[in-house]
C-alpha cells in the first residue's frame, strides 16, 4: 500500500511541476504573440531601407523565440 502512495504522491508531484511549466510555456507563448503583434505594427516603409533592415533583423530574433518556446513545449509534451 505505501508503494501505491508513494506512486500517487510521485505522479502528483510531476503533474504539478509539468502544470507549472505549462503555465511558463503559456505565459512566454502570449508575451511572445504580443511581441510579434508590436512588431508588425512598426513595419517601415519600404524607402526606409535602415529602418526596415533593422526591423527584419527584429524578427529574426523573434523567430529565434518562437522556436526557443516550441522546443521547450515539445520537450513538455505540447503537441506542435
Amino acid at each position: 500500500m505505501s508503494q501505491s502512495r508513494s506512486g500517487r504522491q510521485g505522479s502528483a508531484s510531476l503533474f504539478l511541476a509539468t502544470t507549472g511549466h505549462l503555465a511558463e510555456i503559456v505565459a512566454e507563448d502570449v508575451a511572445w504573440r504580443i511581441a510579434l503583434v508590436q512588431w508588425q505594427s512598426r513595419r517601415p516603409h519600404r524607402w526606409q531601407a535602415r529602418r526596415r533592415q533593422a526591423w527584419l533583423l527584429e524578427y529574426e530574433e523573434l523567430s529565434r523565440e518562437r522556436e526557443r518556446i516550441v522546443h521547450i513545449a515539445r520537450f513538455y509534451g505540447v503537441p506542435g
